[in-house]
């Protein structure tokens, strides 16, 4: 593997998303472990409506999130029960939670229904902290084993064919909270 800094291996990554997905760009932006929730719910809103702004004419909308490390994590606030949530970085339109700031929180909507998220999202964050030489080791293995996934190497590539699929809402009966 070419890639020996865990930054060029995330950046590695984000060619390998660009190559699977057509006509999709990365954009790999750093965010401060001490960034306010709010502000990065601000930017990934102002991509999604307003696009890259270095893309000059060519407006390119957001359509999904990879959170790697430890970004920060909204608070959300539903009926007096607090707890983290993607869905104010996911949900922009339509929004389920709006930011209050006298709590620091994203409180439920009154009115809200169908709540629906704009853009696909996902979260990298191993169990140790990313400051951590193990962190950093777990996020290096991980984004090799990915990397050699996508390069069809034949230990990380072909598998059994296997899947897990689960039904919460017909395990629950209801439809999970959001």
């Amino acid at each position: 593997l070419r890639a020996t800094t865990l930054s060029a291996r995330i950046d590695r990554y984000a060619e390998d998303v660009q190559n699977t997905l057509p006509a999709t760009r990365a954009l790999i932006m750093q965010v401060d472990p001490q960034e306010r929730p709010e502000n990065i719910m601000k930017a990934l809103e102002r991509l999604y409506f307003e696009g890259d702004p270095d893309q000059g004419s060519s407006v390119s909308k957001l359509a999904g999130v990879v959170l790697i490390g430890e970004v920060p994590l909204p608070v959300v606030n539903k009926s007096g029960s607090r707890f983290i949530s993607m869905f104010p970085y996911t949900d922009f339109e339509k929004k389920v939670y709006l930011f209050n700031p006298e709590t620091n929180t994203f409180d439920f909507a009154p009115g809200a229904d169908s709540p629906q998220p704009e853009i696909w999202h996902g979260v990298i964050r191993p169990p140790a902290s990313v400051t951590s030489r193990e962190g950093k080791e777990m996020l290096a293995k991980f984004f090799d084993k990915n990397n050699l996934y996508h390069e069809k190497d034949p230990d990380f590539s072909e598998f059994g064919k296997n899947i897990f699929f689960n039904d919460f809402e017909a395990d629950a009966g209801r439809r999970p909270d959001i």
